[in-house]
This record gives C-alpha cells, structure tokens and sequence, in this order.
C-alpha cells in the first residue's frame, strides 16, 4: 500500500538542463556544462535514494576510410558519440529515477582533412510507469578541407531503470 501512495507522487518527471551544448568543436572534445536528471518533478538528485545506484554508457562509433588513408598516409577517422548516466533511484521506495546524465563525443583519429563540430541536447523528462525517461539528440557536422560535408543526426533515449538507446537518425 505504501508503495501505492509513492506512485501518486510519481507522476511527472522534470530535468533542468535542456540547452543545446557544444561536445567537440574543431575536432577537440568538450565536457558538457551542465548534467541532465529525470526525477519526480520539484526533487533533486540529493532528494532520492541512490543506493542501488548503477552507472551505464552506451555508444555509437563512425569510421571513414580515403584515399589518403589507403595510401597509408592517413589514419582515416573515427569518431564516437554517446551517453554516460547513474540511474536506479528510488523516492520513498518507488520508481526508478536517473540523475548525471551527459552526452559526448571523443574523436579517436581523424583523418587529413576531416573536422568535426558535434553539438547535443536532451529534451523535458517523462514517465513511463514508474520510470523516468530522458530523450535526446546529437548533431555532428563533419567538413572535408573546410568545406561541409555531412550533418549527422543521433536520437539518444535513456531510462532510469538503465534501459536506452543512441540511434543513427
């Protein structure tokens, strides 16, 4: 019964940080400013129970070969993007919350010519039950010799019981 009187309260989730930030820029890796939630609306993270807490990342990997790179004078390009979160917290004993959520990007090698600007935004908080979830996406522009080539886009979707996805639009 008890946990019946925690669902009521458990009926919308917020997160603050909604602005679009910048992950790489001119192929340098840049922490996102701020970190994302999805708890019951009006509490903060120090307001619910994390001691079953689990950390999760998940991840989606670009490569690109060239000329230059089968010539053996370049290593070609691999870029990866994604999204680290904690979820498994739990107000009065109810739910299953998420709280430190960031996107990323991390160029692992890229090629002669190639530059990347990657950029990245989550959305308002929702529940599905008992568990928050938190949407997304992430842009990446990718330019060869200065000129654009590409803007790619990912859906990023993360769940409080660790449940998510980043998806190739």
């Amino acid at each position: 019964m008890g946990d019946d009187g925690g669902a009521a309260l458990i009926t919308t989730a917020w997160n603050i940080t909604k602005d679009v930030a910048t992950l790489m820029t001119n192929g340098q890796h840049v922490e996102m400013p701020g970190r994302a939630f999805a708890l019951p609306s009006g509490k903060h993270p120090e307001d619910l129970n994390w001691e079953g807490q689990q950390d999760k990342t998940l991840q989606y990997a670009l490569n690109w070969g060239s000329t230059l790179h089968d010539w053996g004078l370049s290593s070609g390009t691999s870029l990866r993007v994604g999204v680290t979160w904690d979820y498994g917290g739990q107000l009065d004993g109810s739910g299953r919350f998420l709280h430190n959520a960031y996107l990323w990007a991390i160029p692992d090698h890229i090629g002669m010519g190639q530059n990347f600007n990657v950029s990245g935004q989550f959305f308002d908080a929702v529940m599905e039950g008992r568990t928050s979830v938190l949407s997304g996406v992430i842009t990446v522009d990718q330019a060869y010799c200065k000129v654009h080539w590409e803007t790619i886009k990912f859906d990023v979707l993360i769940k409080g019981d660790g449940g998510g996805y980043v998806r190739r639009k």
